[in-house]
């Protein structure tokens, strides 16, 4: 069932990447821009402008998938970022690696936006020592590739390769218009289009105290022409103000597109 506020036509269909044995979750947008405005807005309030950073795609399956929000995302980073082009990456690791080691030695940050099995796969074949200049984005996603690893695990891994380069973690999903980033490995920041609530997942009006595990529940005030306020089957726990751990999925609920690395 499509849900709309008002009577409108869509100008693009997001769908999540799914698996063959579920059905794909599907967000109709009206105004595309406004998707990529918000995004904008987000990112730049906490990494800083576009144009000052080299966007990179290492997003091999989603690819398959040229209805990802994610994937549209990264694409309109990579057009307005400093070298104003689009550099996706799938099987050439090695031209990967070429690109880079050549942008990581100029002034602009180089940003390399990577699902997390691809990223895995990379670091087990190359290395980058003293990459301070690299910021590298994990955006979840081990399902039907290889073993679930913690959220720690992966970041160990990850840093072995990338020597000394920050290290994120994204959080969306399809039924969102607006992110969160993790920059610590562990807690996601808020922002002001997009908060999180916990609430109890045997009594969805139940409301809990910080530090308590339970269902997330995010209010995605870019969600203007659909629904805003999504009861998801994610489960975490508001650390402090602003921010939010993610711990997984709830017991019996379906993978999904968004990062659910515990």
């Amino acid at each position: 069932r499509i849900v709309k506020t008002g009577v409108w036509d869509s100008e693009l269909v997001f769908y999540s990447s799914g698996t063959t044995q579920m059905k794909r979750s599907k967000h109709v947008i009206r105004d595309p821009e406004w998707y990529l405005d918000n995004a904008t807005h987000i990112w730049s309030n906490q990494f800083g402008p576009l144009q000052d950073q080299v966007f990179v795609s290492l997003l091999p399956s989603y690819h398959e998938n040229q209805s990802s929000s994610l994937l549209y995302m990264v694409q309109h980073f990579m057009t307005k970022g400093a070298l104003k082009e689009e550099h996706y990456f799938s099987n050439d690791l090695d031209a990967l690696y070429r690109m880079i080691e050549m942008h990581t030695d100029g002034a602009k940050q180089v940003v390399l936006f990577g699902v997390s099995f691809a990223l895995l796969d990379y670091v087990a074949q190359h290395r980058h020592l003293n990459a301070n200049t690299l910021m590298v984005v994990e955006t979840g996603g081990m399902k039907k590739h290889r073993r679930e690893l913690t959220r720690a695990a992966l970041h160990v891994e990850l840093r072995r390769g990338f020597e000394n380069a920050q290290i994120v973690s994204e959080y969306g999903m399809t039924e969102c218009l607006s992110q969160m980033y993790c920059e610590d490995g562990q807690n996601f920041k808020m922002n002001d289009r997009m908060h999180v609530l916990i609430s109890d997942p045997t009594d969805p009006v139940r409301l809990l105290e910080n530090k308590t595990r339970g269902r997330i529940n995010i209010i995605d005030l870019a969600n203007v022409d659909s629904v805003a306020f999504i009861a998801t089957d994610d489960l975490g726990m508001i650390h402090k103000e602003e921010s939010v751990e993610i711990l997984g999925r709830l017991d019996n609920s379906d993978l999904r597109g968004c990062n659910y690395l515990l």
